[in-house]
């Protein structure tokens, strides 16, 4: 995997302008994460976000982004780039946007801002077909009780 990840750097340094080099951004980081060099698998994520605002792969950046910074418990930085995404107009309909609210609900709990994550937690829960609302469901009874608010909890 580190290979691959090297073989994406020298393609972006040779060719930054390519079409393809938001791609080769991408699955760097894709490469790196695969690696388990999650630090260099969020930088370039960061780069392919960055660089690269306008490409198709700008969902899934954004998403690999959160993520891994989720798994380096860096979770401020995954609520900003989770709600990036969502801030995104032309994000509202992607498939990823689901667990992306589902997710952003789960880092604002782990910093402790549960009314954030209650109404992060209601959003996703409301998404129709969603296969994870029973989840966020869950959890936003969980933030309701950490509020104290035992009531709301159970009833809703």
């Amino acid at each position: 995997f580190l290979k691959a990840a090297a073989a994406f750097a020298a393609m972006i340094k040779s060719y930054p302008k390519s079409a393809h080099a938001p791609r080769a951004c991408y699955f760097q980081g894709e490469s790196f994460y695969a690696g388990k060099k999650l630090p260099e698998a969020a930088t370039a994520y960061k780069q392919q976000t960055t660089a690269y605002p306008t490409s198709p792969l700008l969902p899934n950046g954004l998403y690999a982004l959160g993520t891994t910074q989720q798994e380096l418990a860096l979770p401020a930085e995954a609520e900003t780039t989770f709600k990036s995404f969502l801030a995104n107009a032309t994000l509202a309909k992607h498939p990823l946007t689901p667990e992306v609210q589902l997710r952003l609900g789960l880092v604002q709990f782990s910093q402790k801002k549960y009314p954030d994550a209650d109404k992060s937690f209601a959003l996703a829960a409301a998404i129709p077909d969603f296969p994870l609302a029973d989840l966020a469901m869950l959890r936003q009874g969980q933030s309701r009780m950490e509020l104290g608010n035992y009531d709301q909890a159970i009833r809703d």
